[in-house]
């Protein structure tokens, strides 16, 4: 029998309720012709709709709880209601009296901060973007670590309120956890396959391969640890502000890319809507998935630039080659990143025209560079990444078993509402709406062409692949978002100033929301 008590009262419910009670208001302004004089009630449509189809979801995951994963914290996106033993209020109530909650203050300052920043770029489009680039760069740090610092929901305990140095605590399958093992940098990756066995206490150790570990203590390095003690409160501080600092490098590959796409406001804006995506937001402080994605974001830009570039494309090659490289050391979806680039470059190329030599130069020599240098690397280092490829993966099968065509379905929708609504709410509705307004010719530019291919890409690992449809999708994912971002910055800055100003605020509003109210952090 079905526990009814899961639904009513619950979050999803009252998000449930909030978006009928708004459609009923969206229709009765229809009918009096409001809405053409109300940029405010779109605004609104774009920020609650999305949130309302989750609602429903979640509703119906909650009716079906049984037939659902074993893991019932994990989906959707990590985050269960409030504490089911007190109601809303009292949580209220609790949230209020949390050591933490003066951070929320500090975050609403830099988020205004953030907003001014936007606004001076969008209005007086300033021939030169490096201050505000570094401006933008730095609040975001500021931001993701105020952010950090709130209370951690449904999660916080009584003497363990949420802080940078509690950031890593309830997270024992981390990369942090692989840290002791490694007392060399060129040993540790010449005895991986030794040592890949003992990394079983964090799934993410074992499940990547050894350049994953070592860029975080590379990491660490960089922000002044110095010791192996993963136990020591200052050096786990230490690896939350390396990791940060590091994944906000993503701002200047999303300008770079979105500048290349459009311009440079939409590529400004595309920057700012990374930074206080949810997702990105949310596990900066103690995941590497930022990590990653400042490398697959460049093979976007870089890909880009290869296959488009007028001049110099054999030097674009190099770097995006070097980039596969170290995507081939940090994780296996390097192959959708290259397979991505290859058809990219084969469409341009048949649309172009190319020549044996423009193939040579565009499509084969990034592959070849990163062959080379992959090759290299590996026999310097007597390492068979193959049979590292498959110890991992056998290991992974055991965390996402699927037994029936009920959580097939599930994850699939479930894995996409995880991925696209935590881009921020406003920035996923704009992205459906660039979609939808694309015009016939619009099919034939290339950035559309690249796009589709990146959708292509990856929905192919989602419907085929070894360890499909995994829930944490919002993360391993989130650089298939970097284009779309590109152009829900270019469609909101064709809406009203509002939908650009607003869309990064509620983006950052979101997650606080979803850190104090939900288990959403871990």
């Amino acid at each position: 029998m079905n526990d009814w008590s899961r639904l009513f009262p619950s979050f999803p419910a009252f998000l449930a309720a909030a978006g009928i009670a708004f459609e009923l208001a969206w229709f009765a302004a229809r009918r009096r012709g409001h809405l053409r004089q109300a940029p405010g009630m779109v605004f609104a449509a774009w920020a609650l709709r999305p949130w309302t189809l989750w609602a429903f979801f979640n509703l119906f995951v909650r009716w079906r709880w049984d037939a659902g994963f074993n893991e019932r914290r994990t989906f959707p996106f990590y985050a269960l209601p409030w504490q089911p033993e007190e109601t809303f209020a009292e949580a209220w109530v609790r949230i209020a009296h949390a050591p933490g909650l003066p951070w929320l203050g500090v975050a609403l300052l830099l988020l205004a901060a953030l907003g001014g920043l936007l606004v001076w770029v969008v209005r007086r489009q300033p021939r030169r973007l490096g201050p505000a680039l570094g401006g933008l760069y730095l609040l975001a740090i500021a931001l993701h670590l105020a952010l950090a610092c709130l209370p951690d929901g449904a999660r916080d305990e009584p003497g363990r309120p949420g802080s940078l140095r509690a950031a890593w605590n309830n997270v024992q399958s981390t990369m942090l956890y692989a840290q002791p093992i490694i007392k060399d940098s060129r040993d540790y990756v010449c005895r991986f396959q030794e040592l890949q066995p003992q990394l079983r206490r964090t799934i993410h150790g074992l499940s990547h391969p050894p350049g994953a570990s070592l860029a975080l203590r590379w990491i660490g390095q960089a922000a002044g640890v110095r010791s192996r003690d993963i136990r020591d409160p200052g050096n786990r501080l230490r690896y939350t502000i390396g990791l940060v600092a590091f994944g906000a490098l993503n701002v200047f590959v999303l300008f770079a890319l979105g500048r290349a796409l459009f311009d440079a406001r939409a590529g400004f804006l595309a920057a700012t809507l990374w930074a206080t995506a949810p997702a990105v937001a949310a596990y900066a402080p103690f995941a590497q998935d930022a990590t990653y994605a400042v490398f697959f974001n460049l093979a976007l830009w870089l890909g880009w630039q290869t296959a488009t570039a007028d001049r110099r494309p054999l030097v674009w090659g190099v770097w995006l080659g070097l980039d596969f490289f170290a995507l081939i050391l940090l994780n296996y979806s390097w192959v959708l990143a290259t397979s991505i680039f290859a058809l990219f470059a084969l469409a341009v190329g048949w649309r172009r025209r190319w020549a044996l030599r423009d193939v040579a130069a565009r499509l084969v020599w990034p592959l070849a560079v990163m062959t080379v240098v992959a090759a290299a690397f590996l026999a310097a280092h007597r390492l068979d990444y193959w049979a590292i490829y498959q110890y991992a993966s056998q290991y992974v099968k055991q965390w996402y078993p699927f037994t029936g065509p009920y959580q097939w379905m599930l994850a699939l929708l479930g894995g996409q509402l995880d991925l696209w609504l935590l881009l921020g709410s406003v920035a996923c509705s704009a992205v459906v709406a660039a979609l939808a307004g694309l015009r016939r010719a619009d099919f034939a530019a290339p950035r559309t062409i690249y796009l589709f291919i990146t959708f292509g890409i990856f929905a192919l690992p989602l419907l085929f692949g070894p360890n499909c449809l995994k829930m944490e999708a919002a993360r391993c994912w989130i650089w298939v978002a970097s284009l779309p971002l590109a152009f829900a910055a270019d469609r909101l800055l064709r809406a009203p100033r509002l939908f650009a100003y607003g869309a990064p605020a509620v983006s950052a509003l979101t997650y606080a929301g979803l850190r104090l109210f939900l288990d959403f952090a871990a």
